[in-house]
């Protein structure tokens, strides 16, 4: 497990870049801070919050593997920053899970336990089993999974998993069916 705490955003980067490179089985990567529709960051100090662009560009010279876990208040607002990035440079981060409201500690502290757990071979699971654990780890708290799809109207965008089958036209199941992939968390 690679852990790094930081104040500022480059501090981010720079620990992102770090588990990036030379790690052939970069998973998972959480990134918990505050947020809100536009920004994400720790402090009130000057340079600590990034806009959704630029945390794009920390994963882009990489290889993700997994998913992008976002622990921040509003994080479900990148979806819209990833989609116009998505749509222009193509799949740089495989999907990502965030936050449509507030989220505190406890609660992530309980989600990142189920999340840990999934990184264990003998809990290798799909996606959709994945998000309802989560959810279930923290009743209440609304986890979402963002997923890049062609919608209904041709658009490449992150799509979220509750409204996949109005977006896309088909199941998130039917979706990776039909892709060749079953979004297992490895």
């Amino acid at each position: 497990m690679f852990h790094r705490s930081v104040e500022l955003a480059a501090d981010a980067q720079s620990a992102v870049s770090e588990w990036l490179n030379g790690n052939t089985n970069a998973q998972y990567c959480f990134i918990g801070t505050h947020g809100n529709t536009d920004l994400i960051g720790s402090s009130s100090q000057a340079g600590a919050f990034v806009s959704w662009d630029e945390v794009w560009s920390w994963f882009s010279p990489h290889r993700l593997l997994g998913g992008l876990w976002l622990g921040a208040c509003k994080s479900s607002s990148a979806a819209e920053a990833f989609s116009r990035l998505l749509s222009t440079q193509g799949n740089v981060i495989p999907y990502f899970y965030g936050f449509a409201e507030e989220i505190y500690p406890p609660e992530i502290e309980a989600i990142l336990g189920s999340l840990i757990e999934f990184s264990d071979a003998d809990h290798l699971t799909d996606l959709a089993s994945e998000l309802n654990v989560l959810r279930s780890a923290v009743p209440g708290t609304k986890v979402e999974l963002y997923y890049p799809a062609a919608t209904r109207n041709g658009a490449a965008r992150y799509v979220n998993f509750d409204r996949f089958e109005d977006e896309v036209g088909i199941t998130f199941s039917e979706f990776l069916d039909r892709n060749g992939s079953r979004g297992t968390n490895r």
